[in-house]
């Protein structure tokens, strides 16, 4: 288990903007294949100098292959320290300041490039999850066409590996090779993971490895679409390739309409 400053404790509320609340952990787990993990925070805000709020959702995006992964109640006191801090004369400038000062501040902390975007509103409509079934409601599994299967779960769970509390996504599958996965050995799968403790990182990083060494798959993207805690959601995605990932998953100027979970 991680040794971490804020999870699972008592945080008073910052009064101005303190980029040292951020903490890094280690990375646990890794994959043979590409990633990203996705982040958005809903509770983003700094003021004008006249002292109006601006508020916006912050779409970020990086490297599964960084060294580190941001805890992310500190990511949530970060962001509230930000929340009293006056960062232009409009909102256009505040939005602009806090998107660079956000992607400065995690880059040095991860060692990485971290891609921010801020959004006022969701400039993509569809649904994240058109063209892939939901698992629990099929009787069985159709491939869209021979050796490929695309399907989604809102049954994805495990357990905060600080403090045991359970959380929820849905997991979103495309997977092509010769040997594909039944309803239930993917029902298996998933519901094995419900008592399993790990970061939503480190369960994403699980699964893709589990899937690979079972089935050798061609062609694997796995997104795991965790439920919002504390303002802020956890979507790690694993692909094979860049090329499978949809691109409205990990571009971060578009924010798509959430999930059932998500």
């Amino acid at each position: 288990m991680p040794t971490v400053r804020h999870l699972g404790q008592h945080s008073a509320l910052p009064e101005h903007y303190d980029s040292s609340l951020l903490e890094a952990i280690p990375r646990q787990s890794s994959i043979d294949g590409v990633g990203y993990d996705i982040w958005h925070a809903y509770e983003v805000c700094a003021l004008c100098e006249d002292g109006m709020p601006v508020q916006a959702i912050a779409k970020l995006c990086y490297d599964r292959r960084s060294p580190s992964i941001v805890e992310s109640k500190s990511l949530k006191l970060y962001l509230y320290s930000l929340a009293n801090e006056k960062m232009g004369h409009t909102p256009a400038e505040v939005l602009q300041h806090l998107e660079t000062t956000i992607g400065k501040d995690l880059s040095a902390l991860l060692q990485t490039q971290v891609k921010c975007s801020l959004h006022t509103f969701y400039n993509d409509l569809t649904n994240p999850l058109n063209h892939y079934p939901l698992l629990e409601t099929s009787a069985e599994l159709l491939p869209v066409s021979e050796g490929e299967l695309r399907i989604a779960s809102h049954l994805l769970g495990s357990l905060c590996p600080v403090t045991g509390q359970p959380d929820w996504g849905t997991l979103v599958l495309h997977l092509a090779g010769e040997r594909i996965p039944t309803r239930s050995e993917l029902l298996d799968l998933l519901l094995a993971k419900r008592w399993e403790r790990g970061f939503h990182e480190e369960i994403c990083d699980a699964l893709y490895t589990e899937l690979s060494r079972q089935y050798t798959p061609k062609h694997l993207m796995l997104s795991c679409l965790y439920t919002r805690r504390g303002g802020i959601d956890i979507c790690p995605i694993r692909a094979t390739e860049v090329g499978i990932i949809p691109s409205h998953f990990i571009d971060v100027g578009t924010l798509s309409q959430p999930s059932f979970r998500r």
